[in-house]
């Protein structure tokens, strides 16, 4: 039996990432979506709680929970606690992931979907890479027009990011010779529709 293909999904903050994991679910791609393992063991993996609260005190919440925007803005203004924060989490999140890659699927190919993928503990496993990328101003424009954040956090944050051709370069030092495909996301949402139904078809209709 041929083995399940295991693609990484990844980009800059504001790059699209998401939009483009959405698109590859409803051509019939498996995402396994990294935020979400996150958010889930910050809510209720007892284990990686109580090392957050310890590591990053002032993100406790009144009820013990953890503020994460709170954590947000201790890692992304610090290099050292975004690494210690990464140490924390990798473990629980590859865990959780490898139990993920391991149910059943139809889909004739899995994506993991991480800002860090290649970097991260699900790295040694990709086949191959997406590269979500966009003009750095427009990353910046996307976020701020969200009102999530600032234009200037989202440098902020953008400046702890590794941009496309540093995860470019990490995966061929990782996984030498695996392909990498480059998604353009400077146009419109169906500019973006069209350039990912292209990549994706040839790749599962052989």
């Amino acid at each position: 039996m041929a083995k399940h293909p295991i693609w990484g999904l990844t980009g800059n903050i504001g790059a699209g990432k998401s939009t483009v994991g959405a698109m590859l679910r409803e051509l019939g791609a498996r995402v396994i979506d990294s935020d979400a393992t996150v958010r889930t063991l910050l809510e209720s993996d007892t284990a990686v709680m109580r090392e957050v609260r310890a590591a990053f005190p002032a993100a406790r919440r009144p009820d013990g929970g953890i503020d994460r925007a709170a954590v947000a803005r201790e890692v992304f203004a610090d290099r050292e606690q975004l690494t210690l924060l990464q140490d924390l989490l990798y473990p629980a999140v590859g865990k959780a992931t490898d139990a993920l890659l391991a149910e059943a699927t139809d889909a004739p190919a899995t994506f993991i979907e991480a800002i860090n993928v290649v970097e991260g503990p699900s790295g040694s496993h990709l086949d191959r890479l997406w590269i979500v990328e966009a003009d750095p101003e427009l990353l910046v424009e996307r976020v701020a027009a969200s009102g999530r954040l600032s234009a200037d956090e989202v440098r902020a944050r953008l400046a702890m990011q590794a941009g496309p051709e540093a995860k470019a370069e990490a995966f061929r030092g990782l996984r030498p010779g695996r392909p990498i495909v480059r998604i353009d996301n400077n146009g419109s949402l169906e500019e973006l529709r069209t350039q990912v139904t292209a990549r994706w078809r040839p790749l599962v209709d052989g």
